[in-house]
């Protein structure tokens, strides 16, 4: 599937040299750009039939298969319409080359990332926490979802509910209650997998190549579980006291993520008082050789999640208010729905939304309340998104992994 060609003026004046030139598509955008191109214009091509015989710029309008009738010099095509995507595709059918034969009007340089979206693919694994159903292909577990312009498609690849995912070497890692810590290849053969104990409710998972160990956050416990890389428990970081003194837990600790010596802990309170409605959420830096508990580095979160390491720096989802932190944690994102699970591949985030778990306690503060769950494909520079939507039964995702 081709990629739209975009272009400066000098990319054209370059690639075209003196061959005739052809706009595809008439108008507004065929207008703007013959002011700077249109010395050479010898036809304008349009996919809308009600256009064809018509004169715009002096010149006539003519159907695609004109192109296959000129017996003489090929002419250099310039995409002058939106669907720029399209019409590539048509291009490279009739023979002509992308940045060869072809290229889109300058002008159209703002259509680029939706074109971009719009025409990637790939492939994306997410976990899901929620309940195991009936059907085999909803309900929690790991989740193969590939996807092109066309749509995409999604497959359960590895029961039962899991959270957290990490990429190590070419293989996964994940944790759930009933498997435990396991690795997996990406044919999603389990490689090897240890259990956890009993009740702790592993949820985020990080590997520090400090220390050569996993670390586990347990979130009913608000401790982390530290395993060797043979997945050998090896010890015990406990967040605070409190666990030991009220028998549940009280900070919800959920994500981390390794930089160096230091482990990156996401929670809904960092004063440990979310049982009492206090949502203080906050990201709190650990030592990974001492387990010493440092001061937060990000606070004033309502539910955070997947705290992770993008382009050099800390981000982290404010997960109710359906935030992306980035950038020193300013919001660089915002979403109608819960956002958990987040990965880029360089170009694009990706973002888990899933359905909002208590839409009445955010009336106010959004004006759009999603109970939708999918993948978001999300530029964070133009702010354009793209959502690979899922069905109602798959309504929780916890971690998002490109692949």
């Amino acid at each position: 599937m081709p990629s739209a060609p975009f272009a400066t003026y000098q990319d054209i004046f370059r690639a075209s040299g003196d061959r005739p030139m052809v706009f595809w598509g008439s108008y507004k955008f065929a207008e703007k750009t013959y002011k700077v191109l249109g010395k050479r214009l010898v036809f304008i091509v349009d996919n809308s039939p009600n256009e064809h015989g018509t004169e715009q710029l002096g010149v006539k309008v003519r159907p695609p298969g004109t192109l296959l009738g000129i017996k003489s010099e090929k002419p250099f095509v310039i995409i002058t319409t939106t669907s720029v995507t399209d019409v590539s595709e048509q291009l490279e059918t009739l023979g002509f080359a992308a940045g060869i034969d072809f290229m889109v009007s300058p002008v159209l340089n703002d259509l680029r990332t939706v074109a971009e979206l719009e025409s990637c693919a790939g492939t994306v694994l997410f976990a899901s926490g929620a309940p195991s159903q009936g059907d085999p292909q909803t309900g929690g577990g790991i989740y193969k979802l590939e996807f092109d312009r066309h749509g995409h498609r999604y497959e359960k690849v590895l029961p039962p509910s899991s959270h957290g995912m990490l990429k190590f070497g070419d293989n996964v890692i994940s944790v759930n209650d009933e498997t435990g810590i396991f690795e997996f290849d990406l044919d999603f053969n389990i490689i090897r997998s240890t259990p956890v104990p009993q009740g702790v409710r592993p949820h985020g998972i990080t590997y520090s190549t400090a220390t050569g160990c996993f670390y586990v956050v347990c979130t009913s416990q608000d401790n982390i579980l530290v395993y060797d890389d043979t997945f050998k428990l090896a010890g015990k970081i406990k967040v605070s006291e409190k666990f030991d003194h009220y028998g549940v837990e009280q900070h919800h600790c959920n994500d981390i993520c390794s930089v160096g010596e230091s482990l990156y802990v996401s929670m809904f309170s960092y004063t440990g008082n979310h049982q009492r409605d206090v949502f203080d959420g906050a990201v709190v830096e650990i030592n990974a050789r001492s387990g010493k508990i440092g001061a937060p580095v990000i606070e004033g979160m309502w539910l955070p999640h997947s705290i992770t390491l993008i382009d050099g720096g800390l981000v982290v989802l404010d997960s109710f208010r359906g935030h992306v932190l980035k950038n020193n944690a300013e919001v660089i994102g915002e979403f109608p729905g819960m956002v958990r699970g987040i990965d880029s591949d360089g170009i694009h985030l990706y973002i888990g939304q899933s359905r909002n778990r208590g839409p009445t306690k955010v009336l106010g503060l959004s004006k759009n309340i999603s109970l939708d769950s999918g993948i978001i494909i999300f530029d964070e520079y133009t702010k354009i998104s793209r959502t690979l939507h899922l069905p109602p039964k798959i309504y929780e995702i916890h971690s998002v992994l490109v692949i």
